[in-house]
């Protein structure tokens, strides 16, 4: 039977199963987390909006900048592209032109502008050679030797320009006093006629003393080399010891350098004094063939005066002088003007020819340098190697004919001034005994 709980007590049991049963205050009240979650996702957003603010106005920070600093650089920016664009046009233009503008070079001003940087030889320090072909370098010097042989007869037709000039300066003496209603204009054309002939004979001579001096250069640095070769192989010589260990085929140390300076030095005077010569040269051309327009000049303005010329050039002075009765007057005392104009064109076209031939053939002679400088640049080929002995042979032969070149040359040379003067003797002692017996 159960027993009956007293009125006002407490059931314990049902007590504790209530409290057990009851939810514990630490435990989340719900609602209370998906509060917590909510904020945090709004916070993160909150974080990369601004970071995506800041993004933003960065780049756009950065665009602004770059966008101003273009447009301040425009005008600079054009400047340099037509600088570029000017260096490109004159760059082609000088290419093409810079045979016609050549003789300009030996004005002081232009010596450095980009039209003749092309005739100065490249620095031989910026094409070390590694190999020295001493046997195609004195090949290549021997062409001096052919050149002054060429051009022995140049010192004589400049001496005959030179007579011409005497003849040409009475011719228009004559001219100003007679009835030509041009006559004016032919003298002018005359006395430019004999300015020209002055230059060109001048160039003449200028042209032979360069070959000259050039032989001379060429023949003062071989001898250099061959004796610094020589002092080099004593040397060599004389450490016993040391080329012992050596291989009787390995180029010596110090012979080697003494090649390859010596080689690089007689290259760098061969090419230096191509050019000088081949400019020379070029400047004679241009002089003779203005003085072939001098001639063709006064022969259109006796044409048109009416006078019966012939159509040669090479009898347009002499007949000239003879319509205008100089040589009925004074025929012998004239007849060495009258010799001379008549063979000025002839003289004028012989130094002509040798001139052009003396630039073409240093313009062969400048380009084989260059190409010598090339294959002495490239790196050695086994088997290469020549001994100082044959070098030193190389270069003895070549001094021994420059020299013989030379000595020839200036025998000839020797021979037609000597008829070149006793043809002034002669002419001159004819007109002073025809003036005695006057």
């Amino acid at each position: 039977m159960a027993r009956k709980r007293k009125p006002g007590t407490k059931n314990k049991g049902a007590t504790t199963r209530s409290l057990l049963s009851r939810p514990s205050s630490t435990a989340p009240v719900p609602g209370t987390a998906g509060r917590l979650e909510g904020g945090d996702v709004s916070g993160d957003l909150h974080v990369h909006n601004q970071a995506k603010q800041i993004l933003t106005f960065t780049t756009s920070y950065v665009a602004d900048i770059l966008r101003t600093a273009l447009w301040l650089l425009k005008k600079p920016l054009g400047l340099v592209t037509f600088a570029i664009l000017l260096i490109i046009a004159l760059g082609f233009v000088i290419d093409r032109f810079r045979s016609v503008l050549s003789p300009l070079c030996t004005l002081p001003v232009l010596q450095f502008t980009a039209v003749c940087s092309s005739h100065s030889p490249v620095p031989l320090d910026m094409k070390n050679p590694k190999t020295a072909d001493f046997a195609r370098l004195v090949e290549l010097q021997d062409g001096f030797s052919g050149i002054m042989a060429m051009n022995a007869g140049v010192g004589e037709i400049g001496l005959k320009l030179k007579q011409s000039e005497m003849a040409t300066l009475d011719l228009a003496t004559l001219v100003g006093v007679s009835d030509f209603k041009n006559r004016e204009a032919l003298v002018r054309a005359l006395l430019q006629f004999v300015d020209d002939a002055q230059k060109a004979g001048d160039g003449l001579h200028r042209l032979s003393a360069k070959l000259d001096g050039a032989v001379d250069r060429i023949t003062i640095v071989n001898d250099y080399a061959l004796h610094a070769i020589q002092s080099a192989r004593s040397h060599d010589e004389d450490s016993a010891s040391h080329l012992a260990l050596q291989s009787v085929y390995a180029p010596r140390p110090l012979t080697e350098d003494s090649v390859l300076r010596s080689f690089n030095d007689a290259m760098g005077v061969l090419a230096r004094e191509t050019q000088r010569s081949l400019l020379e040269a070029s400047l004679n051309a241009a002089n003779l063939e203005r003085l072939q327009e001098r001639l063709i000049t006064i022969h259109e303005i006796c044409s048109r005066e009416g006078v019966a010329l012939n159509a040669a050039h090479g009898e347009l002075l002499s007949e000239l002088w003879t319509v205008l009765g100089g040589n009925r007057q004074a025929r012998r005392k004239n007849e060495m003007q009258l010799a001379l104009l008549q063979a000025v064109d002839q003289h004028r076209k012989q130094a002509h020819v040798h001139v052009i031939l003396t630039r073409e053939a240093l313009q062969i002679i400048a380009a084989d340098v260059e190409e010598l400088r090339e294959r002495a640049a490239a790196p050695e080929v086994v088997g290469e190697y020549v001994s100082p002995e044959v070098m030193i042979k190389f270069i003895s032969q070549g001094i021994e004919r420059l020299q013989e070149g030379r000595q020839r040359e200036r025998g000839r040379r020797e021979a037609l001034m000597d008829e070149v003067v006793n043809g002034v003797s002669v002419a001159a002692s004819s007109s002073l005994a025809f003036s005695i017996e006057s």
